[in-house]
């Protein structure tokens, strides 16, 4: 996929595999990952900042399963657990976990930008 390299975050075998290895489609797919994740990860973290459970239930849910379509499942289970403290309200005793969530979000993205370029250098 990109030399061989492995990532700490990111594996995109899924996206290939439904794809049929069209590095067109998982360029779109990263690209888009790239300009929203950023906006909602910061809704996430505002709303677990506000303790607002309603907001991050929505915030955590929408960013588990982009998180997850890209292969990274530790995170996905990091929102999952997020989405659990949400429902049941104890939002305060999620500071932390989100704080970890938003530092590999950062590192996701990083990934992605590796990964994006190793693709565009294909075209």
């Amino acid at each position: 996929m990109t030399n061989n390299r492995t990532f700490s975050h990111t594996n995109l075998a899924y996206i290939f595999e439904i794809s049929d290895n069209d590095d067109e489609f998982v360029i779109d797919i990263v690209q888009s990952y790239l300009a929203t994740t950023p906006a909602s990860m910061q809704q996430l973290v505002t709303a677990v900042g506000e303790y607002d459970s309603e907001q991050t239930l929505f915030q955590a849910h929408k960013l588990k399963g982009s998180f997850r379509f890209l292969g990274c499942n530790a995170i996905g289970d990091m929102l999952e657990e997020l989405e659990q403290h949400a429902e049941q309200g104890s939002l305060p005793d999620a500071l932390e976990m989100v704080q970890t969530i938003a530092r590999h979000s950062e590192e996701t993205a990083e990934e992605l930008k590796i990964i994006l370029q190793d693709l565009q250098s294909k075209l």
